[in-house]
């Protein structure tokens, strides 16, 4: 949980079960929570589903802290359309059925394995016989 200066909006709350008590309870601010996942990745690539979204926010917390997030970045959205332009969607939890992975639940692990699942899922599709 990373505790910012803006209160949990009743969106978030009943897309992530995330609540504002949560956040005041088991939040860290946001320059320790930002340096630990710099510490966690160090110089490695990272995916994200919709990675534009994220980088958003990883953009404003660089800027926050004046820490730098240099990484090579991958968005399993664009190698999922890649891999199954049929689909008529290419959200985590359609991409999650598909490939028989487990539904993401939009909380930080849940999410990180079923996008991991469709990454590897999509790379096989789109590797060279």
């Amino acid at each position: 949980m990373v505790r910012t200066r803006a209160v949990v909006p009743p969106f978030i709350t009943r897309l992530t079960g995330i609540t504002q008590a949560e956040v005041d309870r088991r939040g860290v601010p946001v320059a320790q929570a930002f340096a630990a996942f710099l510490d966690f990745v160090e110089d490695l690539p990272v995916f994200f589903h919709n990675a534009s979204f994220d980088r958003r926010f990883l953009g404003a917390a660089a800027l926050e802290t004046g820490m730098p997030f240099a990484n090579a970045t991958h968005c399993t959205l664009a190698l999922a359309r890649r891999a199954w332009p049929e689909l008529p969607s290419h959200k985590l939890d359609v991409l999650a059925r598909h490939v028989g992975a487990s539904e993401p639940t939009h909380r930080a692990l849940a999410d990180v394995r079923t996008t991991v699942a469709v990454a590897l899922a999509a790379g096989s599709r789109l590797a060279p016989a």
